[in-house]
């Protein structure tokens, strides 16, 4: 079937572009051709699955919209920075698979509201889930939004982050950083320090009165949403037949 606009013919005959060659063969009143809106509408309205319904997408669009959707789908798969691993699904499924395969610590924030972490230090992995709209933070020790279709997609949540530690009793010496949260599909692995925002806590915030390790202190705040589209730089603009095929089934 083409989903090409067609036409009619004299004889009634409703046709695709692509068809009339065949047709005037076949018809003797193939002569004369006229646009056929049954059929334009027919075509229009025609609409697709998403390319990454494997990894979660239940989405159904219009077809000669698929670009643009395939460009902020939330499904599209990232990969599992883990040396070794490789394992790609959409975020969610990712992040249940970095607690069953890897044993890192998955935390629940709310936005806007501060969260103590429960492991930090350079070696930790620290996962982070949004409880309003399932948005998947990790830190290792750069927090990143864990999501192929980049910042700028239009649709993409804007987040920023600040990041603090403080001894309690000691309230004149403080550590903080703000940033806005980067994205990444974590294909090229962990996230280097030296690419994005991280808080470098000095000897004397590490650790209590008590000698147990200060804790370090968290607040995401979800700050709108993208308005202007541009190119992704991950995944989401490979062709979905050569992306991996592995989900979170292992």
């Amino acid at each position: 079937s083409c989903l090409c606009f067609g036409s009619q013919c004299e004889t009634g005959h409703v046709v695709c572009g692509a068809c009339r060659g065949s047709h005037v063969q076949a018809c003797a009143g193939a002569g004369t051709y006229v646009p056929c809106a049954k059929l334009d509408g027919i075509v229009r309205d025609a609409k697709v699955a998403c390319a990454y319904e494997a990894y979660g997408c239940t989405s159904w669009v219009v077809y000669y919209e698929a670009l643009d959707h395939h460009r902020y789908c939330r499904f599209v798969p990232c990969l599992c920075p883990d040396p070794g691993c490789g394992h790609a699904t959409s975020p969610a499924r990712l992040a249940e698979h970095f607690s069953i395969h890897h044993g890192w610590h998955i935390t629940e924030v709310d936005y806007a509201k501060p969260c103590k972490l429960a492991v930090w230090g350079p070696e930790d992995k620290q996962v982070l889930v949004g409880k309003a709209d399932g948005c998947v933070f990790l830190m290792s020790p750069c927090l990143v939004c864990v999501r192929a279709c980049g910042d700028a997609a239009v649709g993409a949540p804007q987040y920023t982050c600040k990041l603090w530690a403080q001894v309690a009793g000691n309230k004149e010496n403080l550590a903080m950083v703000t940033f806005m949260v980067a994205s990444s599909d974590l294909a090229g692995g962990f996230p280097a320090t030296d690419q994005g925002m991280f808080l470098a806590v000095p000897p004397p915030l590490q650790h209590d009165e008590s000698g147990e390790r200060a804790p370090l202190m968290i607040r995401v705040d979800k700050v709108g949403v993208a308005a202007a589209s541009c190119r992704s730089r991950s995944p989401s603009t490979t062709p979905p037949s050569s992306l991996p095929r592995k989900d979170a089934a292992q």
